[in-house]
């Protein structure tokens, strides 16, 4: 996939994200334009959800917050091999979640998070600030991306 596809995917899920949140300043207004007539994701922002426990509805436990989701419609449509991994994900979540292991959390999970975050957008860059253990995410729109299969076989968790 090119750099320009995987540029534009990377901003397809991050309107999809901020479809859930609202924007501090300039509540409920439309997104500004750039010069470009693209999308200026640029200001302050934060969600007024709890997805990052479950995107789905859910009533509170001990472990999570209740929380209407943000799903449109409620339920996500799996697979029936994907409940029984979802649920095989979800019994192991005290070791294997990255935020049990004080790992940073993923984006979009970290945008989910009700801490305030930032974002910078320029032409060739797009920058996530999170308050949230002062996380950042740059999102490079006009640089190549690394060729994969990446080998993490060297990090230990």
């Amino acid at each position: 996939m090119g750099t320009r596809a995987t540029a534009f995917l990377g901003l397809l899920a991050l309107s999809a994200v901020l479809a859930g949140t609202t924007r501090v300043a300039g509540q409920g207004a439309p997104l500004p334009r750039t010069p470009a007539g693209k999308p200026d994701f640029s200001g302050i922002w934060e969600t007024l959800s709890k997805a990052d426990y479950n995107i789905e509805p859910h009533s509170a436990s001990r472990l999570q917050p209740a929380s209407a989701g943000i799903v449109a419609g409620g339920d996500l449509p799996y697979r029936p091999e994907m409940l029984a991994k979802r649920k095989q994900n979800f019994d192991a979540r005290a070791t294997a979640d990255t935020e049990a292991r004080c790992y940073l959390p993923g984006v979009p999970r970290v945008m989910y998070i009700q801490h305030p975050f930032q974002i910078v957008q320029t032409p060739d860059l797009v920058l996530m600030l999170f308050e949230y253990v002062h996380a950042t995410r740059n999102v490079f729109m006009t640089t190549p991306h690394l060729k994969g299969p990446l080998d993490w076989s060297g990090c230990r968790a």
